[in-house]
């Protein structure tokens, strides 16, 4: 097509004008995920649990699901949710995986108050 100018890329225009802004992502997003670290110790914590309930469930020969298995289970999803955050790329300039992250964390953060303030409710 002669007659139409040559464009620019509306993407890698966005790209290069959004650089300064995906850097602080970078760094909010390596901070985050340092923030984040131990998640390996909290991992063992919940197999710890889990295997001490087997083995009361078994000498017990109980029916019944042992508090201590409830909560093991609902911290692994908390973990698993944790880890899978901890993976998230997003599409810089227009997904800022640091700013996911922080939004995503803070769901994760807000969703363990509520279950805190249920169990001591």
């Amino acid at each position: 097509m002669p007659d139409v100018p040559y464009q620019y890329c509306q993407y890698h225009y966005l790209k290069d004008i959004a650089k300064p802004i995906v850097d602080a992502d970078r760094k909010l997003k390596m901070e985050l995920k340092k923030s984040m670290r131990g998640i390996r110790d909290i991992e063992r914590k919940i197999e710890q649990v889990e295997s001490k309930a087997l083995v009361t469930e078994k000498t017990e020969q109980s029916e019944s699901q042992p508090a201590e298995m409830t909560e093991a289970q609902i911290a692994k999803g908390y973990v698993a949710a944790v880890r899978a955050l901890l993976l998230e790329d997003g599409d810089p300039p227009l997904e800022l995986p640091g700013l996911i992250i922080y939004e995503r964390a803070q769901a994760i953060q807000a969703s363990l108050q509520r279950c805190l303030s249920k169990k001591r409710a």
